[in-house]
């Protein structure tokens, strides 16, 4: 697994936490969107989208109708584990000594910047244009 997809990991579950954390009914509910979803439309849908049929998107989907496996999420070392799981599921080596560490210190950024994360156009809107070339 490459290190931007354990970083967008990382940031997806950090930024799952954050809103648990302002909004403690989010974990329900997001578990009860997931729960409404028709498995079937689900594989079918995500298999027309993917460039090779994919099994399993509903099954693994599933998982998300419990609460708890969000709530996992905010702790320091599930976070680290689940990752840790998820890069062996595709043979990557073990994450690094001190990676919950960074997962620590990843959540106190995601914290401070979660409001800006979460709304669209907030960070686009305040990133300054490259400069010209033609000086």
């Amino acid at each position: 697994m490459r290190a931007s997809l354990y970083a967008h990991l990382t940031l997806e579950m950090l930024l799952d936490a954050h809103l648990m954390e302002v909004r403690p009914d989010a974990a329900r509910d997001f578990a009860a969107a997931v729960a409404a979803v028709d498995p079937e439309i689900l594989d079918r849908e995500v298999s027309e989208l993917a460039p090779h049929p994919v099994v399993g998107i509903a099954g693994m989907a599933g998982r998300f109708t419990d609460p708890a496996v969000l709530e996992g999420y905010l702790d320091d070392a599930e976070v680290t584990r689940r990752l840790d799981r998820m890069g062996r599921l595709v043979d990557q080596p073990p994450l690094p000594a001190g990676f919950n560490e960074f997962v620590a210190e990843a959540r106190v950024l995601v914290r401070e910047r979660g409001v800006a994360l979460l709304t669209p156009g907030s960070i686009t809107e305040k990133t300054p244009s490259a400069p010209s070339s033609s000086s």
